[in-house]
């Protein structure tokens, strides 16, 4: 693992192998002399008890501050946390899924595998974001979405059914 400066990690964090904590989101501007990487001045914070899997990347703050991952959270195999992400306490983010920059995701919260989530959202407590879904809009607390563009999940499996059925009649 690599564990870049401005990094503050608590008791009983586990790091996999391979895994990028603290490394600078790729930020370009285009000036007269052509595109030019911009400074990131924050940090990363791993909180107590918290697990990153393998091949994780964990991208720092960009302005100061920290990307936070919580208490006894969880980021699985080959998730990127962009720049600015507070990961609440006991999250599960599963293997693939990508969190854009400046994402609030609440306690408790599941972000499943191959998941999306567009930067600057916020993700409610207790939600259940599921495998594949491509999330574009803020959820409140407790919400279980699914899809691309994710919807409620039983309205997700109520279609599914329907389309079986249309299926059955062709």
């Amino acid at each position: 693992a690599v564990v870049y400066p401005r990094t503050i990690i608590e008791d009983d964090v586990r790091i996999g192998a391979c895994s990028v904590i603290g490394c600078d989101a790729f930020e370009n501007n285009l000036t007269d002399d052509g595109l030019k990487s911009f400074a990131q001045s924050g940090g990363v914070i791993l909180r107590k008890s918290s697990r990153i899997f393998s091949n994780a990347c964990l991208t720092r703050a960009t302005y100061g501050g920290f990307t936070e991952i919580g208490e006894q959270s969880q980021i699985d195999n080959l998730v990127h946390i962009a720049h600015d992400c507070i990961v609440g306490r006991n999250v599960k983010v599963v293997a693939c899924a990508e969190v854009s920059g400046r994402v609030s995701i609440g306690d408790n919260s599941t972000i499943g595998m191959n998941a999306t989530i567009l930067n600057g959202l916020t993700i409610g407590s207790n939600c259940d974001v599921s495998l594949g879904a491509v999330v574009t809009r803020d959820l409140d607390n407790g919400k279980r979405v699914t899809g691309n563009f994710p919807i409620p999940h039983k309205e997700f499996l109520s279609n599914l059914r329907r389309s079986k059925e249309i299926k059955k009649i062709f």
